[in-house]
């Protein structure tokens, strides 16, 4: 009875086990004949000696479908003892494999067996040899570092990071986030290390110099969630919030490294740095905390819907802090910092932005998976969503969209079929469009639309069409369905972003308003200084040697003009009542009229630099 209820659970999973759109290069898949129930991974790494090795072995319930005489799963730089490999069935029947053979480019590991196995359930025995690769030489993987702690000793952090496919470098698994499991982690290391997992310690085990930390049962979850870090008992302090739901290990210590640059990123000092830094701070911890539903809860079944993950956390954690009252200072203005990247990185895009949905190729190698429209285009476009749909309506489908597949993986046609039930259950007027045909035409099309608005100043006619944004000698004729938001003279209300009409890809919008009126489409499109600077700043960045050429003496002078315009409304200096987006906008703009040559600014740097130097304690 256990065996044909997995199977009805399974199900969902083989309608997509090579289904990828038409369109996209095709990926070899994991057959899901076989698939992993729960993991017993037992790790022994060695940190401090030279040939920065681990020794694992791994117990896998797993269940076998149909008829078959292979096993097929992931592994990669792993040496596998094929002497100790084994398969047992529920009545003790051992097999033994003939063969194991392994393709590099897709890492796909096969074991033959000269036996038929029968649909069944069985556990898979594997004992393995890995790399604990040090951090520079790869980015994915089981990982380790040194660094010098406080008594001058040379000490070493090991450290997984898995996503997207990173997991095959531990242990052999099934490494698609589809297909998901329980997993219990043990780990031997040296007594002056600590252990810390995806769950805390269940028991421990001391043996001379050495620990066996065994941790609890996850929950069910994706490969690339297992998460193992080792570090000094002693170098390291942990800092939890009230009840230990949440605990943060750090290292003052640290100089240099990934260490810091994770620990500045999540530790923000109220007294040394400005408050802007805050809302990095409080950006990235947001975020990864929001995985904790998006991503883990509720997982995307494959990596070309990475934007289910990443791109709603990116979206809900501005639209939180936006809405945060942070002390003193003020709100968060996270929202506008945001939107502000979202524009420059679609203004230097040039309009040839590929689509949401991800087209991958077969080893992730080009970092598809964390691409800009990941973790650009997705939350702008899931933030045109939210207007049209209103935010109580967005709302309640997220959380029927949690409830109904938590544990699970979906797709898109999830998402937008519990939003589409939200809205059908609320009272926003919707006759005229559906969720999944208006987000699709958005998320799986290339490029974006240019929306041509014209007025007829005689009638008060108004036509609205689009056309696709794109490259010199491309012929693309992608539409989409695009809300159309406007304000009047007659009629100035510019609070309601419900989409007074919808923009067809099979038709253009007629309609008429008085003939003395003007005419503002796209409403709360967000507008502020540092959104109308930012591309700009970007674009000094990059073309700043280039400016600073004695044949653009014209432009130089020209951007120190607009500089002094601006330095002269928000000030030289920093106020204790400015918002985020005043002390970035003076910072930046502070920089760039210094390189530029601003007379004043340059003045006032020399002035701090030397008080910096004859006080550097004080003068910061």
């Amino acid at each position: 009875m256990g065996f044909l209820k997995l199977l009805l659970n399974i199900g969902l999973i083989l309608d997509m086990s090579f289904g990828i759109n038409g369109n996209f290069k095709i990926i070899r898949r994991l057959s899901v004949n076989t698939i992993p129930i729960h993991y017993n991974i037992k790790l022994i790494p060695y940190l401090e000696e030279d040939n920065s090795i681990f020794h694992g072995e791994s117990n896998v319930e797993i269940v076998i479908y149909h008829a078959s005489q292979s096993i097929s799963l992931h592994s990669r730089e792993l040496e596998i003892n094929e002497r100790e490999t084994t398969l047992i069935n529920d009545k003790g029947t051992v097999y033994k494999p003939m063969k194991h053979i392994h393709d590099n480019v897709t890492n796909i590991l096969t074991l033959n067996f000269k036996n038929t196995l029968s649909p069944d359930f069985y556990i898979l025995n594997l004992k393995f040899v890995g790399i604990l690769s040090e951090v520079g030489s790869v980015r994915i993987g089981f990982m380790k570092f040194p660094y010098i702690n406080n008594e001058g000793n040379k000490m070493w952090i090991a450290a997984t990071q898995f996503e997207p496919n990173g997991a095959r470098r531990m242990f052999p698994c099934w490494d698609e986030p589809v297909l998901k499991a329980t997993f219990n982690i043990s780990v031997i290391h040296h007594q002056k290390y600590m252990a810390l997992s995806n769950m805390p310690i269940r028991e421990q085990f001391k043996k001379d110099d050495f620990i066996l930390t065994h941790f609890n049962t996850t929950p069910i979850m994706s490969t690339y969630l297992v998460a193992i870090v080792i570090i000094s008992m002693l170098d390291f302090t942990r800092v939890s919030n009230a009840d230990d739901t949440i605990n943060i290990w750090c290292n003052s210590s640290l100089a240099s490294g990934i260490q810091l640059a994770q620990e500045s990123g999540i530790l923000y000092d109220e007294i040394k740095q400005p408050h802007y830094k805050a809302t990095e701070t409080a950006m990235l911890v947001t975020h990864e905390i929001i995985h904790q539903w998006f991503g883990n809860l509720v997982t995307p079944s494959w990596w070309s819907y990475q934007w289910l993950k990443e791109g709603l956390a990116m979206f809900i954690q501005s639209y939180i802090l936006d809405n945060f009252k942070f002390g003193a200072v003020g709100k968060f203005q996270v929202n506008l910092i945001i939107m502000a990247s979202n524009q420059y990185c679609l203004l230097e895009d040039n309009g040839s932005m590929n689509s949401v949905t991800l087209k991958l190729n077969n080893t992730f190698e080009d970092g598809t998976p964390f691409s800009n429209e990941v973790y650009v285009k997705a939350p702008i476009l899931l933030r045109m969503l939210h207007s049209t749909i209103t935010a109580e309506v967005f709302q309640k489908g997220l959380i029927k969209y949690l409830t109904t597949y938590q544990f699970n993986s979906t797709t898109p046609d999830d998402l937008w079929s519990t939003m589409q039930s939200a809205l059908d259950e609320s009272d926003v007027p919707h006759e005229d469009y559906k969720i999944k045909e208006v987000m699709d035409t958005w998320m799986n099309q290339d490029r974006y639309p240019i929306v041509n608005v014209k007025k007829n100043y005689e009638t008060g006619e108004v036509t609205i069409s689009q056309i696709c944004f794109q490259k010199f000698h491309e012929t693309i004729n992608n539409k989409w369905w695009i809300p159309v938001t406007f304000a009047t003279q007659s009629n100035p209300n510019f609070s309601n972003t419900m989409p007074r009409y919808w923009l067809r890809p099979d038709q253009n919008i007629n309609f008429t308003i008085n003939s003395n009126d003007w005419i503002i489409l796209n409403l709360q499109q967000t507008e502020t200084d540092y959104v109308a600077w930012y591309p700009l700043f970007r674009i000094l960045t990059r073309l700043k040697k280039i400016l600073l050429l004695p044949q653009l003496e014209n432009v130089k002078l020209r951007m120190i003009e607009l500089f002094d315009r601006l330095l002269l409304k928000i000030g030289y200096e920093e106020n204790p009542h400015d918002d985020d987006l005043t002390i970035v906008t003076r910072a930046d703009v502070l920089k760039f009229a210094c390189i530029f040559g601003h007379v004043k600014c340059k003045a006032m740097a020399t002035v701090k630099l030397n008080k910096h130097l004859e006080r550097p304690k004080i003068q910061k």
